[in-house]
């Protein structure tokens, strides 16, 4: 491949040389002459031929020197970049694939609780019970409103501020009187609370539940007729039936002006005792009487009970 350019080169030169000889002898230059000096300036020339190429090598070398020595010297800096674009790069990658951090809060918690108490723990029919009640927040919110549910009472709505890990120290009061509905018992009183903060947070307290027992009887009379003489006696059939859950103690049955005393050890609930009771009637006629039981239930607590019958006493 070489030999094959240099013959190309080669001719090329001598294709140069004839033409600048024929100029030559054109201008009436003699022929010897003409050779002679195309022959001195191809000589001088020649070297020139390939200079812009070794230029060229010369300053890509020398541009690459530099560059390498601008390298070194700056060594240091460049690995700072390096490390710099490296950290951005690698907190962008983890920005993209980490979420943001969710910080925990402390929910806002409505709680309360609900101590009672009652003024006794018998009672009996048309007795009115007092109930007492402490309410206590035991939340991390304060509450603003509270609603009272009371399943013997209607229910109250109340105003007023309780911050959190605080209680109320005035007991609220309610009361409930005691009906025929409400045995054979026990009555129990069941207090709810429900506070509301002013961001309407609810909470709901425990139930509270506070037992009554009731001591109540049950008088039952009768008569084997409805009619009778002056000189008959008359007997009343009676009976006395414990209805309360507490055990009771019969101890007299009596009407107008009449009292007779029961020997009885106590009934318990739902246990009934039976007996007569004679009657004394001074005048003929149409005859209306009410008789009335008595029983005791506990210390200091008497219950009663009563009941009428009508009869007729006719002259024989």
């Amino acid at each position: 491949m070489d030999n094959q350019f240099y013959e190309v080169e080669t001719s090329m030169n001598q294709l140069d040389t004839d033409e600048r000889v024929r100029d030559l002898l054109i201008l009436g230059v003699p022929p010897d002459k003409a050779k002679q000096v195309v022959s001195s300036i191809k000589r001088s020339t020649a070297p020139m031929r390939y200079d812009w190429m070794w230029i060229s090598s010369y300053i890509v070398i020398i541009t690459l020197a530099l560059f390498i020595i601008y390298l070194y010297s700056n060594l240091d800096s460049v690995n700072k970049r390096i490390d710099g674009l490296s950290y951005a790069s690698q907190t962008i990658s983890n920005d993209l694939e980490t979420p943001d951090p969710i910080y925990p809060t402390e929910p806002l918690v409505a709680e309360l609780n609900v101590d009672g108490g009652v003024d006794r723990q018998i009672a009996k029919v048309g007795e009115a019970i007092n109930y007492s009640y402490l309410i206590a927040n035991t939340g991390n919110v304060t509450l603003t409103k509270f609603i009272i549910i009371d399943n013997l009472n209607t229910m109250q709505v109340l105003d007023f501020v309780l911050a959190p890990n605080s209680g109320i120290t005035t007991p609220l009061t309610t009361n409930h009187t005691v009906t025929h509905f409400d045995l054979p018992g026990p009555l129990v009183n069941q207090i709810k609370v429900l506070g509301i903060s002013s961001i309407g947070t609810v909470g709901l307290s425990s139930t509270r539940e506070i037992t009554n027992e009731l001591a109540a009887i049950d008088l039952n009379i009768s008569l084997y007729t409805d009619v009778f003489t002056v000189t008959q006696p008359i007997s009343v059939i009676f009976s006395i039936k414990n209805t309360g859950t507490v055990n009771v103690r019969p101890n007299s049955i009596r009407y107008p002006n009449v009292n007779y005393p029961i020997r009885n050890d106590g009934l318990e609930p739902g246990a009934i005792y039976s007996n007569t009771l004679p009657l004394s009637v001074a005048e003929p006629g149409p005859q209306e009487y009410e008789i009335e039981v008595s029983a005791e239930a506990g210390t200091n607590i008497i219950i009663t009970d009563s009941e009428k019958i009508k009869f007729i006493v006719a002259v024989p």
